[in-house]
């Protein structure tokens, strides 16, 4: 017998109009979550729905308990407790304000060399753990896996697109064409070497989204593609590592 779910979330319609326009993945898995508790017929037990999307059952009881008390602010800090403040954290504001400066100086870290940056710039010690509750909490960054580099893949690929830009350029001016002219040339990527295509980028955040969003039907998909493609375009980041590294001579367009 499925043991029978005794768990209420309250204001159900309020956190169903937060769902709806909520961006962030993260705050956005604890709603999808509280919303399917509040949504599944009660013969479902707690355990069986965090099955579904992947989150351990005392997480959930502390997301709970974080919206019972504090609602939508509890939902995108469950942790906090709103009470007397106890241990400073060991990186403040102005930590972190460096801290993302110094990660934007390169487009890609891993989490154990941002473990080890604090470490040597501020004389703390983290686990990964911790950095990564960092980074995604306090600096809202976004994680992904890095793509592979299979055996087909040129080694010199950055080299050849690079070549193949500055061909197209220099051809492009040989017409008489000024940089106020030139607004696209079609260039070819080395075979297997989709991390070169600036536009890879955004399709990972794409699929990062969907991954831990709740996809109702086939026109709330679209939507959410959509809607991210958009929140991702706005942002020049994902080109300007592209531009500086293979086009630095039209740093202009930047």
């Amino acid at each position: 017998m499925t043991r029978t779910r005794r768990i209420d979330i309250p204001n159900p319609t309020v956190l169903r109009s937060y769902l709806e326009q909520e961006s962030d993945p993260t705050v956005r898995l604890r709603l999808i979550l509280m919303n399917l508790i509040a949504e599944l017929p009660r013969s479902l037990s707690l355990a069986q729905i965090c099955a579904m999307v992947d989150v351990p059952e005392p997480t959930a009881y502390i997301w709970v308990r974080a919206w019972r008390e504090r609602g939508y602010q509890g939902a995108c800090h469950p942790t906090e407790t709103g009470g007397e403040p106890g241990r400073p954290p060991s990186l403040d504001d102005s930590d972190l304000a460096t801290l993302k400066s110094l990660l934007e100086a390169q487009p890609f870290w891993l989490t154990r060399e941002v473990r080890t940056l604090i470490h040597e710039q501020f004389t703390v010690e983290l686990s990964v753990s911790q950095v990564s509750r960092i980074l995604r909490e306090k600096l809202g960054m976004h994680f992904g896996k890095p793509y592979p580099h299979g055996d087909k893949r040129p080694r010199d690929a950055g080299a050849q697109l690079e070549a193949r830009l500055i061909t197209a350029y220099e051809r492009l001016r040989a017409q008489g064409l000024s940089d106020e002219d030139i607004a696209i040339e079609l260039v070819f990527l080395p075979p297997y070497a989709p991390v070169l295509n600036p536009i890879e980028f955004i399709w990972k955040t794409i699929k990062r989204v969907i991954s831990v969003s709740f996809i109702s039907s086939l026109d709330a998909l679209r939507s959410q593609i959509r809607r991210t493609w958009n929140e991702s375009a706005r942002y020049c980041s994902y080109a300007r590592w592209w531009i500086e590294r293979f086009v630095p001579h039209v740093l202009d367009y930047k």
